[in-house]
């Protein structure tokens, strides 16, 4: 993945979740699949959050994106 977008694809997704703004994700490219015509990356970035309890919380924060930096979807843990 080129880095200018990677660092755009990173910039959106730490406007959504603010913790993640120190990090850097792991990327992997995902397998194709039959009649898709991109490659698509798989973002992971893994953190946690502190709760109102004092406890921490870990959050698994993943991101499937084009070579092209368009966001496809996004889920997380919690």
């Amino acid at each position: 993945m080129d880095e200018k977008i990677r660092n755009a694809l990173h910039k959106k997704i730490s406007q959504r979740f603010p913790e993640i703004q120190e990090q850097k994700p792991q990327i992997t490219l995902q397998p194709t699949v039959e009649g898709q015509s991109e490659k698509q990356y798989l973002l992971l970035y893994k953190t946690s959050i502190q709760l109102p309890q004092g406890k921490t919380l870990p959050r698994v924060i993943r991101v499937i994106a084009t070579a092209q930096g368009k966001i496809v979807k996004t889920t997380t843990s919690r």
